[in-house]
This record gives C-alpha cells, structure tokens and sequence, in this order.
C-alpha cells in the first residue's frame, strides 16, 4: 500500500508493475484505511487459498487431504493479543482468522497482565504491543514474567510488536523478558511463522 500527498492520477497498471496493490492520497480517514487493509489481506488470503486448491491425483484438493490427515492432531492455540488500536486489532484477526491460532484481544498492559494471570494455562503465546495506554509493553511483560517465575508456571512465549527494529529495541525486549519482536507493518506469513516457532518451542530472537 502506498500513501502519497500527490493528487495526480496514477496508473494503476504501474503501481501494480512495482508491487504496489494499493494507493491512498493523504489526508486518510481511518476508515478509508481500514477498509483498504481489509482489503488487502482479505485478497491475499484469497489469492493463496487458490494457489494451493490443486487437486490430487484422487481428484481431491491437496489442501483437503492435509488438512484430513491432520485434523486429529491439530489443537487450537489462544493468543492473547494487547493491542490498543482497533484497526491493529483487526488486521491481526484477519490475517488468523482460518488458522490454528484464536487470538483474545485486550487493550493495554494492564489488561493484559490481569487476563493472564487469570487463566496462565490457558494461552499458548502473547503478542504485546510495546506502545499502550495504562501500563505498556515492557512493564506488563516483566509482570507476566515474575508471576510465571513465582508461580513456578510453564513459560509463555512473549512476542513484542513495534514500530521500531533497532538493534537497542531488540535489547530492551530481551530485556523485558519478552522472547522476540515482529516490526509493524506485520506480514502474515511473519505473524504465523514467530508463532509456529514459538509454539513448538524454537528460538528465533535470541539466535539473531
């Protein structure tokens, strides 16, 4: 998606020629923005459901077929997900939605530690927005952290988002006690990719 202040027509054709799907000219409303990210991640979600509809040589979808041979042992993770901004909340549902991965959305830090805490069991990753309202990201990481530690409780893999991908932002979330970051804009094949790693136990942040 690009966002410009010019108000000339541009070929869609070329934009499409660079990569670019979408086009937006500033001042945009927010809900002008959310419809196009809907948009977006809706059609590639399409786009991709196509690719892999190839039939198998049983005349059946080869998806299918996995996903039959795989339904016993698949389980359904909850994500607690903290994140203040709607639209955020929405793009993160989207690009979940269809997968083994339920996403719980609350809106700040201190939400967050008191949804966990609640029920520790219950979830299998966190996706903490490092910039939130009432208590943020770091702090609410760290609470998560003491609680399992006093408790004696399995670890629960905590994920940062943020704006951000310096080298001193990787650091303050080690630092926190979170366990690896994605950079906003999030892609979903990112998204899926630090839970699957996460979830089966691997290490991605403390490798980089």
């Amino acid at each position: 998606m690009m966002l410009s202040s010019c108000d000339k027509h541009v070929s869609t054709a070329d934009l499409q020629s660079i990569g670019i799907t979408s086009y937006l000219v500033k001042p945009v409303r927010e809900t002008q923005l959310h419809s196009e990210l809907v948009k977006l991640v809706s059609g590639a979600r399409q786009q991709k459901s196509v690719q892999n509809s190839a039939l198998s040589p049983y005349g059946q979808p080869a998806t299918q077929i996995r996903e039959t041979l795989d339904a016993r042992a698949r389980t359904d993770h909850i994500i607690l997900v903290a994140e203040d901004f709607a639209l955020n909340q929405d793009v993160v549902r989207l690009m979940l939605e269809g997968t083994e991965y339920t996403p719980l959305f609350v809106g700040n830090g201190k939400e967050a530690v008191e949804t966990f805490i609640a029920e520790p069991d219950k979830f299998s990753a966190i996706l903490m927005d490092i910039s939130m309202p009432v208590m943020d990201g770091y702090e609410a990481a760290e609470k998560i952290h003491e609680h399992l530690v006093y408790n004696n409780l399995p670890k629960v893999p905590i994920i940062a988002l943020t704006g951000h991908a310096l080298k001193h932002d990787r650091e303050k979330c080690l630092e926190s006690h979170m366990d690896d970051y994605l950079t906003k804009p999030v892609k979903q094949d990112e998204l899926i990719g630090v839970l699957e790693h996460w979830i089966s136990g691997q290490s991605i942040l403390q490798q980089a």
